[in-house]
């Protein structure tokens, strides 16, 4: 059996940004959304399980000279657009407004991820297109380039191609605006860290849309126990702004705002740090007193189907139960599915004490709703999760 790759994009170093998202409503409800497609890809790129992936054009300042990236993960850990720059026409390339520092010199970023990769590249406004009619304009994006300028010491594990990363890239479309990222001024004498005011930093598109902009509503249809082939979502922009996104959530559970927003968490009398991770492609744990695989000590690889009993701390601090149920990822893994509710891994990617990464198995079967920072919503401010 191939062992597959855990993906776990949630970068590690992420702060707060005082952006604001705007304008919420609308009256324009036609394509606000995008598909999501969990679909092997022959070239390797989004070919892993649990990989939601989507479609993004983006174009320079002025709506021309534009490409489109397939292949793209939609991660709700994350913020921000980031392509390889292999996957982008040399004419979109040659029109982005790069974004400088005083002095002229271009502007770079060092992301790291929880699965230990990292993206780095330079830093350019662009348009982009989600759908035909949702256009966020002059928005800060990464093109992901190893060979943009010397990388700094810190990025020493840049990834080269996307099919070293698995991906073409990613749109972060988390809980925050701003993604409060590593960013370094460069020149021919090498980068050097510097601090970058929040709205040139790479950031949450979704919030740039001129409405529809607080949010976002995620749906995905229920699977067997045992998976499903190819399976799709749906991604609507704004939460309750019209007919199409206005669901009535039965809970919400507000973020805390530190470097990554949580919620509390109960979990055999033991307290644990929860959010929601589409980006994460499995059910990620932190001692789940589990069995491991033999295959691979990260997966989890229980005789039976075993449920774990969750206590999820909404808004007003009541606890409300959530069953998790994991089944044997090297039963699953040898499926010819691509889509799992029941697979799960051992959370140790270095974030420490004890957390559990609902990440997109725990997305099926549910209508989930993210509302930015200090946006509005009939739910109320964000940030929280609502479903």
């Amino acid at each position: 059996m191939k062992q597959l790759p855990i993906i776990t994009i949630l970068p590690l170093l992420i702060f707060i940004s005082g952006c604001n998202s705007g304008d919420s409503s609308s009256n324009q409800v036609i394509n606000q959304g995008m598909n999501i497609s969990i679909t092997p890809n022959s070239t390797g790129v989004c070919s892993y399980v649990n990989a939601p992936c989507v479609s993004v054009s983006i174009c320079d300042s002025s709506g021309n000279n534009c490409s489109t990236v397939n292949n793209v993960l939609l991660d709700t850990g994350s913020y921000g657009l980031r392509l390889f720059n292999s996957t982008i026409s040399q004419n979109t390339l040659d029109n982005l407004k790069p974004i400088t520092d005083k002095n002229n010199n271009p502007i770079g970023e060092c992301v790291s991820y929880g699965d230990g990769s990292q993206n780095w590249g330079g830093v350019y406004k662009a348009n982009i297109n989600l759908s035909s009619d949702a256009i966020a304009t002059n928005v800060p994006i990464q093109i992901i380039n190893s060979s943009f300028y010397t990388p700094p010491s810190e990025c020493y594990n840049a990834t080269q191609s996307p099919q070293d990363f698995g991906l073409n890239g990613v749109l972060g479309v988390g809980l925050y605006i701003a993604d409060g990222g590593s960013y370094y001024s460069c020149n021919n004498n090498g980068c050097s860290a510097i601090s970058l005011s929040s709205n040139e930093q790479v950031s949450n598109p979704i919030a740039f849309l001129p409405n529809n902009n607080n949010g976002l509503t995620l749906l995905f249809p229920s699977i067997p126990l045992n998976g499903s082939k190819n399976q799709s979502g749906t991604l609507y922009f704004g939460v309750n702004t019209n007919s199409q996104n206005t669901f009535n959530p039965s809970n919400v559970y507000k973020a805390n705002t530190s470097n990554i927003p949580t919620f509390s968490s109960q979990y055999n009398s033991n307290s644990y740090s929860a959010f929601l991770d589409s980006g994460t492609n499995t059910l990620s744990i932190a001692n789940s007193g589990l069995t491991s695989c033999e295959f691979s000590s990260s997966w989890l690889c229980p005789s039976n189907n075993t449920n774990l009993t969750f206590l999820n701390y909404n808004s007003n601090n009541t606890g409300i139960q959530s069953i998790l149920t994991i089944g044997n990822a090297s039963s699953l893994l040898n499926t010819n599915n691509t889509s799992f509710s029941t697979i799960g891994t051992n959370l140790n990617f270095g974030i420490g004490l004890n957390y559990v990464d609902y990440g997109l198995p725990y997305f099926y079967g549910k209508t989930i709703q993210l509302v930015f920072q200090n946006s509005n919503s009939n739910l109320g401010t964000g940030p929280f999760w609502a479903w």
